[in-house]
């Protein structure tokens, strides 16, 4: 179907178009510029709507301005392991076990407990290349875990920008933690209506996906330009990584305009907020020293950001006004019949998540006394467990009516309802451990900003 398309597209629009041709059926849009596009996707040239403005805009001297969203970022399409040009080698890698539905499981575990509650109450992120690729993944393996398809296409919206590849086999990757993540290896080709040599690179296309039907046909899946655009740039990226030994010994048997590269997990970045500086800026490197909480970008922002922040800023540390504390009996066990996702950190991957509650109460490792900073995460409903635990996991322990007042269990629930972050389900708070390890004192007067942890 795509091959069909491409070709009409380019037999009905290869003659030069007159503006009165352009316009005859009402899909078309003249920009500010006085340039036209076609009017549903505000493309010069879209193979969706067929349609192709490039000889009449240059003849008219009127430009097409660039997309207003900004070009995928390499942190956006970021791997999950760290390797570099020629680091590695399939020919060293042993198959994947094809057990059933072991790659989708795979690619599910890549998304974090908190998106998945999220997806479920259809609270999706919006234009996040990362999380789309994500998904896309997940389909790719559970197509390759349920049918015999092996080549998919990724396709924009317009039709107009594309990564077809070929899935050639599944290996086991050893990584450094000793967990093993399947390889995807494959080979691919990116193209766009708009590119010069696009019909040279549809009829190598189509010559290597000629033979698609007989063996499941191919897997299309729709998306966004920019996560076309972040496909390629990872399957870039990974190409360089291969074994230039391996792949000469490839290239006799690889079609022309393709490459040969690699999938795999897709690391699940950090919420980019965290890491967002008070003037906009995603890439802000420093932290404020003292409360460690917000990020700039550079010392000229922290400066001119410093008077409202002054009145905030204060260390975690700090015992000073930290108010009546919610008492917390550290060792009283949990009630039965509780969810058990009201135990598990909103940050640990789906498929690691217990299929039974567990109580994660345990005797404090902090010194009596000591200050320090905790997280406590709320449950979807009322009444059950919050869990809570410091950076470095001195305090571990489970918030619930039975071992706290329940005026204290409800300041704190309504507190990071109200205000708390991931959409009201987790705070950060000043805290110390007393009577021996056996009290946890939550200081619920402030809530304190996102912890980099």
């Amino acid at each position: 179907h795509t091959v069909q398309g491409f070709t009409k597209y380019v037999a009905q629009r290869a003659a030069e178009m007159s503006l009165d041709d352009a316009d005859e059926d009402g899909d078309t849009e003249i920009l500010s510029t006085g340039a036209i596009v076609c009017k549903a996707h505000k493309l010069e040239v879209c193979g969706a709507c067929q349609l192709d403005f490039r000889c009449l805009n240059k003849e008219m001297g009127k430009t097409v301005p660039p997309p207003e969203k900004p070009v995928v970022t390499k942190k956006e399409v970021k791997a999950a392991a760290k390797f570099g040009k020629g680091d590695v080698d399939p020919s060293s890698l042993e198959v994947w076990s094809h057990d059933e539905g072991k790659l989708e499981k795979t690619f599910l575990n890549c998304f974090s407990v908190q998106e998945k509650l999220r997806n479920q109450v259809g609270d999706r992120p919006t234009d996040d290349v990362n999380y789309d690729m994500r998904e896309s993944m997940l389909v790719i393996g559970k197509t390759l875990d349920s049918t015999s398809c092996r080549d998919i296409s990724i396709q924009d919206e317009a039709e107009s920008n594309a990564v077809f590849m070929t899935i050639l086999k599944v290996l086991e990757w050893p990584q450094g933690d000793g967990s093993i993540v399947p390889l995807i290896l494959c080979r691919f080709q990116a193209n766009s209506v708009a590119a010069p040599d696009f019909m040279t690179k549809m009829q190598h296309m189509a010559a290597a996906f000629k033979d698609s039907a007989s063996i499941g046909g191919v897997k299309n899946i729709p998306t966004s330009r920019r996560e076309v655009e972040g496909f390629t740039k990872l399957l870039e990226q990974n190409h360089r990584a291969l074994a230039a030994s391996w792949t000469a010994q490839q290239k006799s048997e690889l079609p022309p305009t393709f490459k040969l590269s690699f999938l795999s997990t897709i690391k699940a970045l950090l919420p980019s907020a965290q890491n967002v500086c008070v003037c906009g800026d995603a890439d802000a490197r420093f932290k404020c020293v003292r409360c460690k909480c917000v990020h700039y970008c550079s010392k000229a922002c922290q400066k001119a950001d410093w008077k409202r922040h002054k009145a905030h800023c204060k260390a975690p540390e700090e015992k000073s006004n930290l108010g009546d504390a919610v008492v917390v009996r550290m060792l009283e066990a949990m009630p039965d019949g509780q969810n058990f996702l009201s135990t598990v950190s909103l940050n640990q991957p789906i498929g690691q998540a217990p299929r039974k509650i567990q109580d994660t109460s345990q005797p404090a490792q902090a010194k009596d006394g000591e200050v320090r900073v905790v997280k406590v995460q709320t449950p979807a409903k009322r009444g059950e467990s919050m869990l809570v635990y410091d950076k470095a996991k001195a305090v571990q322990t489970m918030i619930h009516p039975g071992n706290t007042a329940a005026s204290g269990y409800n300041v704190l629930f309504d507190l990071i309802s109200e205000k708390g972050e991931a959409g009201g389900r987790k705070g950060y708070f000043n805290a110390a451990v007393l009577a021996n390890g056996s009290e946890l004192h939550v200081y619920a007067k402030e809530m304190l900003g996102l912890q980099a942890w």
